[in-house]
């Protein structure tokens, strides 16, 4: 046999291996696409559905909350309007709900509301007593949807129990429902949280999903089922979504599979060609072309009408795609920088994030400085059992709201990775003791003991964040007295490890309470969960605590984990690395205010001699309701007071009149409080100048450093009470103010 044949027939196999290995290649890329389509649906779908879970919320959480009402039981047996408005139209319409119904144990309608036009087809449901029996005869707590002429209803239901039926296991005294109707908004709502085309489509509506070419061309389709009372399908909720990413990968699946299949035997060819010809300048010239990276040596060949004028046309090809390449290339580096400034933006939108909570938490504390702070100015007052009774649930219930919203901006700051923490040292059995004085404010009602167990082995200062590390202990001695009715609570911290300075400790907090069964321990540290649906009733919380501590620990190189029984207790562990500290006192700053506030009290009794003066004093706030509450404090304290709305008027005060001390609310009108003492600091320059004690609803920590590194001498944040105003006032006065009866004041 010729050796061209060999050589024809080498190739042909060497060609047949190669295509089998490409449309292996190609099969091997549908297969990924496959997967890549089965991977998106599955997130789109899971997406989807919670968001509808989310949107569902509101009427769950309405008909929960209110269900476990002793008022509401009332309301059934004695209906009175004006309450039935003031408490459940009035929430109806702030949730944006549309349609609510109270019904009586023998499902007798008591009341109904609802803020849409035609009101008489929503005035009842379309159920017989029958039906209701039906309904509700395995479970109180339904969800379900009707089809209305004011169109699609999502419905939820719940028994009306008393508030001392933790358990929920009583006969109901009714049943309260609300609903919400699936309009074109609520709809338009869905597809902008899912980014997806959101509509309803009726059960016997013919409807494909996806075709082939649907599928390549990314388009993602699925429909979720709304079932009706009698667990019946009604209608379906269809998604439409477009991936670029499923697109983009069969398109360059299926291109390169094709241009490099055509490329090799386009190649192959050649080569059969150039084995067949012995030919030495061609093959020189190209060689030197490639070798160079230069078309230039093989244009001669281009006008030949042999194999190597193809080739060297190739070869100018190959140069020409080359330099495409590069372009693309280049559209690529593009793109990624356009990633990049994606990536930019959402950083800035979690900045936005942090500074919407942060304004959120100042709107919401400033209104409730002045309900705790009047709230209490009332315990100074001649009042009754009762009243002081309901004084106590105010208070109360304000401190709670306050420590939901200190939870929540801390979550959001861990979320955002926004966080600090402030290594400085700590004396470890002193931090210890405190900890544990805090806890028991919490708990003189139920007089449990609290004691602590400390290795003698760990240093008496340690360096760590104070803060934080006082606020998962916290965290975990006030969910143990949460869940202990009776019985102790103890605090063991043990020295883990030592090498050199560094050190590992081991908290346990250990209590003799209900315990948590062991299929529910995974719940622990999950964010806004509970062990058990009842206790967010009978315990109440945001189940952020837990989480929050978790993640500190994170962020502090610790570990946390729960060892539990039901009804004998549970121990929450967890450790931390730190270092023993050889603690010296070199603190300049504290200094400095020291000899600032002697400069201020000897400039006091060298004016006034023996007899003394009362303190000058300014207070800056531009809200009405809080400026008049600082005022009848500090007036029941026994101080006069000149007032300021805004930092102008601040700066026009000290030029009539010297002040020694100024109460100045950092966000205010026309000049904020943080610009108005860089202006005073400027202004006194080296005299002595008033004392500035910030004001501020903005709870972070963040916020306090940067009003002491405005210069500010204090700080307190809002809400405001009369012992936080007295010791500030202690603290940077030696004259103490006349001695006033509060009571006697107020009456």
């Amino acid at each position: 046999m010729k050796i061209q044949v060999k050589l024809v027939i080498l190739v042909l196999i060497i060609i047949l291996i190669f295509t089998a290995g490409m449309f292996s290649l190609r099969y091997s890329e549908e297969q990924r696409s496959k997967t890549i389509f089965a991977e998106r649906y599955k997130e789109k779908v899971a997406h989807f559905d919670k968001i509808v879970e989310l949107k569902g919320l509101v009427i769950k959480s309405f008909v929960y909350d209110n269900s476990y009402w002793d008022d509401l039981i009332k309301f059934i047996n004695k209906p009175d309007p004006e309450w039935a408005y003031n408490n459940l139209e009035s929430t109806l319409i702030n949730l944006s709900l549309n349609v609510c119904w109270v019904y009586d144990k023998d499902f007798n309608l008591v009341y109904n509301v609802s803020n849409v036009k035609a009101q008489e087809s929503l005035k009842a449901l379309p159920f017989s007593k029958s039906d209701f029996k039906e309904l509700f005869k395995y479970s109180s707590f339904k969800h379900f949807y009707l089809n209305t002429s004011e169109g699609l209803i999502e419905i939820r239901t719940a028994p009306i129990q008393s508030s001392s039926d933790f358990e929920r296991t009583s006969e109901p005294k009714g049943y309260l429902i609300a609903g919400k109707i699936l309009s074109s908004d609520y709809l338009n709502e869905i597809s902008a949280l899912s980014g997806d085309a959101v509509s309803i489509v009726d059960l016997d509506r013919s409807t494909p999903l996806m075709s082939k070419k649907e599928i390549k061309n990314g388009k993602i389709v699925f429909e979720k089922k709304l079932y009706n009372a009698k667990n019946y399908p009604i209608v379906r909720l269809r998604s439409e979504s477009i991936s670029p990413v499923i697109a983009m990968v069969h398109t360059t699946g299926s291109r390169a599979f094709y241009l490099l299949t055509v490329f090799s035997l386009l190649s192959m060819s050649l080569v059969i060609f150039i084995m067949l010809k012995w030919v030495n300048t061609p093959l020189s010239l190209i060689s030197k072309s490639l070798n160079e990276n230069n078309p230039e040596p093989i244009k001669g060949l281009l006008t030949s009408s042999t194999e190597f004028g193809n080739i060297a046309q190739l070869i100018t090809n190959f140069f020409y795609q080359k330099k495409e390449l590069l372009k693309e290339i280049e559209i690529r580096k593009q793109r990624e920088k356009e990633i990049l400034e994606a990536k930019e933006m959402a950083i800035a939108a979690m900045n936005s994030k942090s500074q919407f909570l942060s304004t959120m938490s100042h709107e919401i504390r400033t209104p409730m400085n002045g309900v705790l702070g009047m709230a209490d100015l009332l315990t100074y007052t001649q009042l009754t059992q009762e009243q002081k009774g309901y004084l106590e649930i105010i208070q109360m219930s304000g401190k709670s709201l306050l420590t939901i919203i200190n939870d929540i901006l801390d979550f959001s700051k861990i979320e955002s990775g926004k966080i600090a923490f402030e290594n400085k040292p700590i004396n470890f059995k002193k931090f210890i003791r405190k900890t544990i004085e805090l806890s028991q404010v919490i708990d003189f009602e139920k007089n449990l003991k609290i004691s602590h167990d400390i290795d003698d082995e760990i240093p008496e200062y340690i360096l760590s964040d104070s803060t934080r590390l006082q606020q998962i202990l916290l965290n975990l001695v006030n969910n143990a007295i949460k869940f202990t009715p009776e019985g102790e609570i103890n605090i063991k911290v043990e020295l883990l490890s030592q090498i050199n300075d560094d050190l590992e400790l081991k908290f346990a907090v250990k209590d003799t309470g209900i315990g948590i069964p062991a299929n529910k321990l995974n719940r622990l540290f999950k964010s806004f969960s509970q062990v058990d649906s009842s206790h967010s009733r009978k315990y109440g919380g945001t189940g952020l605590g837990l989480v929050i501590s978790s993640k500190l620990l994170e962020l502090m190189n610790g570990q946390i984990w729960v060892e539990s029984k039901v009804n004998v207790g549970t121990t929450f562990f967890f450790t931390i690395k730190t270092q023993a500290q050889k603690f010296h006192i070199n603190d300049n700053a504290s200094r400095e205010k020291l000899e600032r506030k002697i400069a201020f009290n000897g400039q006091t009794d060298r004016a006034n001699s023996a007899a003394g003066r009362k303190v000058s004093i300014m207070v800056a706030e531009d809200n009405p309701v809080n400026l008049k509450l600082f005022v009848f404090i500090l007036t029941k304290l026994g101080y006069n007071t000149d007032i300021a709305e805004n930092g102008e008027d601040v700066l026009k005060l000290l030029s009539l009149k010297k002040y020694d001390i100024i109460f100045m609310d950092v966000q205010m009108p026309v000049m904020d409080g943080i610009e108005t003492t860089e202006k005073i600091i400027e202004l006194y320059g080296d005299n002595v100048r008033p004392i500035i004690i910030a004001l501020t609803a903005n709870a972070m920590v963040e916020d306090r450093e940067k009003c002491m590194k405005a210069g500010m001498d204090d700080y307190i944040s809002k809400p405001i009470k009369i012992d936080d105003i007295e010791t500030a006032l202690n603290k940077w006065t030696v004259n103490e103010p006349p001695s006033v009866d509060l009571q006697e004041s107020q009456s």
